[in-house]
């Protein structure tokens, strides 16, 4: 038998570090929702994989929408998972911006039957990004005038206020700054945030985060799962 010879960075991290992360989030009942979410968002993506492999045709991962929901949407979920257990809670948020943008784009591409000629549905995403940069349309303008048109504008609006809301202060360097520069001269907390250190557990200063992401979570799974059974109906009805 091989001789693993691990570092010692990864041994704390498995031995140490994680443990005491799961186990604050068991014992914090803000920590314990948000981590529920995940679970859930995880295990919906999958079963909406497995239907649509076991219920359509053959080809139906050549179309733009399912590839996008296996290839960057279900990762992205598991990427989530990894970001929370770690305590490395602001990269949650990058990972539901990446995957809203993403679906969206697909979904509007596979109902309009965009690029019908192509055959790999990367290229389909790329070219339709490439033609709205050409247009100088963003990608908030994109969902928000764009996506009622395969949808509804209500849906449409949803969609742009969760974009809105991924696209918050974790994105950018000034909003770790604007957070923590709030905790230095508030001192509501004795303790700075979790992501402000390196695998720390969980504690009460960050319940807000928390509760801000299992909100967006929540509402992420809704508009996930309308946009799925939208798609079957208008490819397989």
């Amino acid at each position: 038998m091989v001789k693993k010879n691990y570092d010692k960075l990864f041994l704390d991290v498995k031995d140490q570090y994680l443990p005491e992360i799961y186990e604050s989030i068991k014992e914090n009942p803000k920590a314990s929702e948000a981590y529920n979410e995940i679970i859930n968002l995880n295990n919906e993506i999958a079963l909406m994989i497995q239907q649509l492999a076991k219920n359509y045709k053959d080809d139906v991962f050549n179309k733009t929408f399912p590839t996008i929901l296996s290839m960057i949407v279900h990762p992205a979920g598991a990427h989530i998972y990894g970001a929370f257990i770690s305590s490395a809670l602001p990269l949650c948020f990058q990972a539901i911006r990446v995957s809203i943008e993403a679906i969206c784009m697909a979904f509007y591409i596979d109902v309009k039957n965009l690029y019908k000629n192509y055959v790999d549905p990367f290229q389909k995403l790329l070219d339709f990004d490439k033609e709205l940069r050409q247009k100088q349309i963003s990608i908030s303008k994109f969902i928000k005038e764009y996506m009622k048109e395969v949808t509804n504008e209500n849906t449409a609006n949803k969609f742009i206020e969760l974009w809105g809301k991924v696209s918050n202060d974790f994105l950018h360097f000034s909003g770790y700054t604007k957070k923590l520069s709030k905790w230095s001269s508030g001192q509501e907390y004795a303790a700075p945030p979790s992501w402000a250190g390196v695998f720390f557990p969980y504690g009460k200063e960050d319940e807000e985060d928390m509760q801000y992401l299992t909100k967006t979570l929540h509402e992420f799974r809704q508009l996930l799962k309308d946009l799925y059974e939208r798609w079957k109906t208008q490819q397989y009805s």
